[in-house]
Protein backbone atom coordinates (compact mmCIF):
# COMPACT_ATOMS: atom_id res chain seq x y z
CA UNK A 1 0.00 0.00 0.00
CA UNK A 2 1.11 3.32 -0.77
CA UNK A 3 1.45 6.38 1.36
CA UNK A 4 -0.69 9.39 0.41
CA UNK A 5 0.97 12.35 0.69
CA UNK A 6 0.36 15.66 0.04
CA UNK A 7 3.02 18.59 -0.31
CA UNK A 8 0.99 20.96 1.49
CA UNK A 9 1.71 18.62 4.99
CA UNK A 10 3.66 20.64 6.58
CA UNK A 11 1.78 23.55 6.67
CA UNK A 12 -0.99 22.16 8.31
CA UNK A 13 1.21 20.04 10.75
CA UNK A 14 2.84 24.08 11.30
CA UNK A 15 -0.27 25.25 12.18
CA UNK A 16 -1.85 22.73 14.39
CA UNK A 17 1.56 23.38 16.22
CA UNK A 18 1.28 27.10 16.69
CA UNK A 19 -2.33 26.50 17.59
CA UNK A 20 -3.74 27.76 14.51
CA UNK A 21 -5.24 25.12 13.30
CA UNK A 22 -8.67 25.50 12.79
CA UNK A 23 -9.89 28.64 13.32
CA UNK A 24 -6.85 31.30 11.81
CA UNK A 25 -5.68 29.43 8.95
CA UNK A 26 -4.79 31.78 6.03
CA UNK A 27 -7.05 31.99 3.76
CA UNK A 28 -5.33 29.69 1.06
CA UNK A 29 -4.32 27.32 3.27
CA UNK A 30 -7.97 27.08 4.72
CA UNK A 31 -9.17 26.28 1.03
CA UNK A 32 -6.76 23.78 0.26
CA UNK A 33 -7.90 21.73 3.41
CA UNK A 34 -11.47 21.96 2.76
CA UNK A 35 -10.38 20.25 -0.68
CA UNK A 36 -7.96 18.30 0.21
CA UNK A 37 -9.03 15.01 2.26
CA UNK A 38 -5.41 13.87 3.25
CA UNK A 39 -4.91 17.34 4.68
CA UNK A 40 -8.30 17.12 6.20
CA UNK A 41 -7.71 13.97 8.21
CA UNK A 42 -3.98 14.48 8.90
CA UNK A 43 -5.34 18.07 10.98
CA UNK A 44 -8.31 16.03 12.70
CA UNK A 45 -5.61 12.94 13.85
CA UNK A 46 -3.40 16.30 14.97
CA UNK A 47 -5.37 17.79 16.79
CA UNK A 48 -6.82 15.09 18.71
CA UNK A 49 -3.28 14.19 19.67
CA UNK A 50 -2.70 17.90 20.65
CA UNK A 51 -5.33 18.42 22.89
CA UNK A 52 -4.68 14.68 24.32
CA UNK A 53 -1.32 15.72 25.14
CA UNK A 54 -2.01 19.28 26.23
CA UNK A 55 -4.95 17.69 28.65
CA UNK A 56 -2.00 15.17 29.97
CA UNK A 57 0.36 18.08 30.66
CA UNK A 58 -2.16 20.05 32.93
CA UNK A 59 -2.99 16.59 34.67
CA UNK A 60 0.48 15.78 35.44
CA UNK A 61 1.60 15.83 38.62
CA UNK A 62 5.29 16.68 38.87
CA UNK A 63 7.01 15.92 42.63
CA UNK A 64 9.19 19.31 43.74
CA UNK A 65 12.77 18.69 43.28
CA UNK A 66 13.21 18.76 46.84
CA UNK A 67 10.94 15.75 46.86
CA UNK A 68 13.28 14.42 44.68
CA UNK A 69 16.36 14.84 46.36
CA UNK A 70 14.78 13.82 49.08
CA UNK A 71 14.17 10.18 47.76
CA UNK A 72 17.18 9.60 46.44
CA UNK A 73 19.10 10.54 49.76
CA UNK A 74 17.25 8.07 51.76
CA UNK A 75 17.76 5.58 48.74
CA UNK A 76 21.37 6.47 48.86
CA UNK A 77 21.49 6.09 53.28
CA UNK A 78 19.64 2.36 52.44
CA UNK A 79 22.45 1.24 50.24
CA UNK A 80 24.99 2.81 52.43
CA UNK A 81 23.50 0.80 55.12
CA UNK A 82 23.15 -2.04 53.07
CA UNK A 83 26.45 -2.85 52.23
CA UNK A 84 27.83 -1.64 55.67
CA UNK A 85 26.03 -4.35 57.19
CA UNK A 86 27.02 -7.20 55.34
CA UNK A 87 30.86 -7.83 56.68
CA UNK A 88 27.62 -7.95 60.45
CA UNK A 89 26.11 -10.70 58.91
CA UNK A 90 28.91 -12.65 57.92
CA UNK A 91 30.07 -12.32 61.62
CA UNK A 92 26.24 -13.49 62.55
CA UNK A 93 26.69 -16.60 60.81
CA UNK A 94 30.21 -17.22 61.45
CA UNK A 95 28.61 -16.93 64.98
CA UNK A 96 26.23 -18.95 64.73
CA UNK A 97 28.57 -21.67 63.12
CA UNK A 98 31.20 -21.69 65.79
CA UNK A 99 28.63 -21.55 68.56
CA UNK A 100 26.84 -24.95 67.00
CA UNK A 101 30.24 -26.43 66.92
CA UNK A 102 30.42 -25.31 70.72
CA UNK A 103 27.36 -26.95 71.43
CA UNK A 104 28.42 -29.93 69.72
CA UNK A 105 31.23 -30.48 72.02
CA UNK A 106 29.89 -29.77 74.95
CA UNK A 107 27.27 -32.44 74.23
CA UNK A 108 29.69 -34.98 73.47
CA UNK A 109 31.82 -34.11 76.10
CA UNK A 110 29.07 -34.65 78.57
CA UNK A 111 27.61 -37.89 77.04
CA UNK A 112 29.30 -41.10 78.41
CA UNK A 113 30.71 -43.20 76.02
CA UNK A 114 30.56 -46.28 77.28
CA UNK A 115 27.44 -46.64 76.98
CA UNK A 116 27.49 -46.01 73.26
CA UNK A 117 29.81 -48.15 72.31
CA UNK A 118 26.64 -50.04 70.88
CA UNK A 119 25.99 -47.13 68.53
CA UNK A 120 27.27 -47.59 64.66
CA UNK A 121 27.96 -44.00 64.53
CA UNK A 122 30.92 -44.11 66.90
CA UNK A 123 31.87 -47.60 65.83
CA UNK A 124 32.79 -45.80 62.37
CA UNK A 125 35.55 -43.71 63.94
CA UNK A 126 38.25 -45.41 64.24
CA UNK A 127 40.18 -45.59 67.69
CA UNK A 128 43.31 -44.05 66.10
CA UNK A 129 41.81 -40.76 65.37
CA UNK A 130 42.21 -38.29 67.85
CA UNK A 131 39.47 -36.53 69.42
CA UNK A 132 40.53 -32.47 68.70
CA UNK A 133 40.70 -33.54 64.98
CA UNK A 134 37.23 -34.62 64.57
CA UNK A 135 35.76 -31.77 66.25
CA UNK A 136 38.14 -29.56 64.28
CA UNK A 137 36.92 -30.80 61.23
CA UNK A 138 33.15 -30.50 62.36
CA UNK A 139 34.25 -26.83 63.51
CA UNK A 140 35.57 -26.43 60.28
CA UNK A 141 32.47 -28.03 58.01
CA UNK A 142 30.20 -25.49 60.32
CA UNK A 143 31.93 -22.80 59.72
CA UNK A 144 32.15 -23.51 56.11
CA UNK A 145 28.52 -24.16 56.31
CA UNK A 146 27.62 -20.92 57.52
CA UNK A 147 29.62 -18.80 55.02
CA UNK A 148 28.38 -20.91 52.20
CA UNK A 149 24.82 -19.88 54.05
CA UNK A 150 25.87 -16.17 53.94
CA UNK A 151 26.63 -16.64 50.59
CA UNK A 152 23.49 -17.92 49.31
CA UNK A 153 21.13 -15.64 51.18
CA UNK A 154 22.90 -12.38 50.51
CA UNK A 155 21.29 -10.32 47.81
CA UNK A 156 24.71 -10.18 45.50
Amino acid sequence: MSRAECPREQEVLDAIASSRWPSRLGEDLARHVDGCAFCKDLGFVAETLSSDFSSAIEQARVPTAGLVWWRAEIRTRQESLRVASRPITLAHYVGAGSAAVVALTLLLTLIDFGNLASFSLFNLIPDSLPIPMIFGTLGAFAILASIALYVVLSDK
